[in-house]
């Protein structure tokens, strides 16, 4: 198992938790990352390590029945700020998403004071609506607690107590009154409603 603490000095990394729920065991792993790229790609890259593993760890009889948990970006650098410019600039289609700046990315939109403009209202719209911000879910509705805009999260815990965060992600994400967005400087989490 690699260190959750360690990230490579360049670069992000994702953090993948999986548990077997009938029995509380609890794997996690990091996987390093160029650039953040997609969830999926990270839900890939930790399954395969895991189950390239897990009959050498538990002896084949629990892990292969484990469920990924939570999958986290951690962010080389950490910022609301940037996060908000980040998303907002691949609203108005000046980056790709989940590849940062690329050079050569073909601009769709001139870049004129129009652009600007919308760029601008983009941020302030994200600025307005945001609820929370983190590495991911289980930062953010830390900083939530007691709060009204707190998901409630008992109905998403196991036997043993723990939070499926991704099953969390999967329904605020299908509620589309929350988008919980995740940028190369965090998640932020706004209100659509």
């Amino acid at each position: 198992m690699i260190d959750s603490a360690w990230i490579p000095p360049s670069e992000g990394a994702w953090r993948a938790r999986f548990r077997a729920p009938h029995a509380a065991l609890e794997w996690r792993t990091v996987v390093p990352a160029l650039r953040m790229g997609t969830r999926n790609w990270a839900r890939a890259a930790a399954s395969a390590f895991h189950d390239a593993t897990s009959t050498l760890s538990a002896g084949g009889d629990h892990w292969p029945q484990a469920e990924l948990y939570e999958l986290t970006y951690l962010p080389r650098l950490r910022s609301r700020q940037r996060a908000i410019a980040w998303a907002a600039l691949c609203d108005v289609e000046a980056l790709p998403p989940f590849r940062g700046s690329i050079p050569g990315f073909p601009v769709k939109q001139p870049r004129d004071a129009e652009w600007r403009e919308l760029l601008i209202e983009t941020r302030s719209s994200y600025r307005e609506r945001l609820i929370g911000y983190g590495d991911g879910l289980p930062d953010i509705m830390a900083a939530l607690a007691g709060s009204p805009q707190q998901w409630d999260v008992e109905a998403y815990r196991d036997r043993f107590g723990a939070v499926n965060w991704e099953s969390v992600r999967a329904d605020i994400h299908s509620a589309a009154m929350l988008t919980a967005r995740q940028t190369p400087y965090g998640m932020f989490w706004v209100d659509e409603g």
